[in-house]
């Protein structure tokens, strides 16, 4: 009866073990990482429209930012702080906007590293990968654009610290503590951006999604705010060739 029962036990342990050892190979479901969650280009789409999916369901893109930067511009009084030009570092108003741009950045930086990392016949053509990924370099231009809009000092000279606070990675909590960089180089990594998008998306065809016009206009608008010789001549390459 004891051999018997030990049998059994040393059975039921290999095949405990053995399971165990199974299952400790899975990546648990609710731990994917970017390898795991994009692996075909249905998953490349997956990512881009999770970036679509933030700025439709937040407020803080629409018309939030527009009556900001019309009150900081004095125009009218929509947001009394920013019309006194009075909101301060860790301002509870202003907390909302920085988080959801913020998120986006983090969203985008997810979507073109991902799709970086996709091999290129996981896709219909080598330029597809290239257009989606410019489309979510388009979207991050676009989130740092309005960040040095309503955070930084983008009428600043090139060598001013209060530009933004750049990642290109996504946050973790290794890189949450990130420096401003310079004015100059925030203008830079915006343009490089909107300049990889301009070259690589397609064109208009509808206002639901990021285009190569768009780029184009956020190229101009950004070169339009500081006019000054030595910064807006060498920078209109791309932005009026509507076609």
């Amino acid at each position: 009866m004891m051999k018997k029962l030990s049998y059994y036990i040393m059975l039921l342990g290999i095949v405990f073990f053995t399971s165990c050892e199974d299952f400790l190979d899975q990546v648990p479901k609710h731990n994917l990482t970017l390898d795991n969650a994009v692996t075909d280009y249905s998953g490349a789409k997956n990512i881009l429209n999770g970036m679509y999916a933030i700025v439709a369901s937040g407020s803080e893109f629409g018309g939030a930012t527009w009556c900001r930067l019309s009150s900081q511009g004095g125009f009218y009084s929509s947001y009394t702080t920013h019309f006194n030009m009075s909101y301060k570092e860790g301002s509870n108003d202003m907390s909302g906007t920085w988080k959801s741009y913020y998120t986006l950045v983090n969203s985008a930086n997810a979507a073109i590293e991902a799709i970086s990392n996709l091999a290129e016949n996981k896709f219909p053509t080598p330029e597809r990968k290239l257009e989606m990924i410019a489309e979510a370099r388009c979207m991050r231009g676009w989130a740092y654009t309005n960040l040095f809009w309503l955070f930084g000092r983008w009428w600043d000279a090139d060598n001013s610290a209060y530009g933004i606070l750049y990642r290109d990675k996504m946050a973790n909590l290794s890189n949450l503590q990130v420096p401003r960089i310079s004015v100059g180089e925030s203008y830079t990594k915006i343009f490089e951006d909107l300049d990889d998008a301009i070259a690589n998306m397609p064109e208009f065809t509808t206002s639901r999604y990021l285009s190569r016009q768009m780029a184009q206009v956020m190229k101009a608008k950004n070169i339009a705010l500081p006019w000054s010789d030595e910064r807006v001549y060498s920078r209109f390459e791309g932005c009026f060739d509507i076609g």
